[in-house]
């Protein structure tokens, strides 16, 4: 998915109304939507994520051969989680502005693809 087709879910997102899952969820509000937005465009390197919603939380999800990375966004802000091998299940969370998000997300994106992690 690229850039375009990111902002083209998001802008879809926005439009959903209340009950969009059949289970009484609320619509997505907009702020949230312009908050993933703003984390995609501080890092253009990165692959484009998953996009996945919950009636609370929009999530992002990377996967980088047997590593991922996993950013939710939801009314609190920020939290990320990076599981560096899946196998041992190792992961790191922290809270952060999109800012440094963005440049955690990069650095951990070129150390997967150098083979650091």
């Amino acid at each position: 998915m690229n850039l375009q087709e990111c902002r083209h879910v998001l802008d879809s997102i926005k439009e959903l109304p209340d009950n969009w899952d059949s289970e009484g969820a609320l619509a997505i509000n907009p702020e949230r939507v312009e908050k993933v937005w703003l984390l995609l465009t501080c890092c253009p390197t990165m692959p484009r994520p998953w996009i996945e919603l919950t009636d609370s939380a929009i999530y992002l999800d990377w996967e980088l051969g047997t590593s991922s990375a996993c950013v939710l966004v939801n009314s609190k802000g920020y939290r990320m989680r990076f599981i560096r091998d899946k196998k041992l299940g190792k992961t790191v969370h922290r809270y952060s502005c999109p800012d440094e998000i963005a440049e955690r997300l990069v650095y951990f994106y070129d150390s997967i693809r150098e083979g650091a992690v």
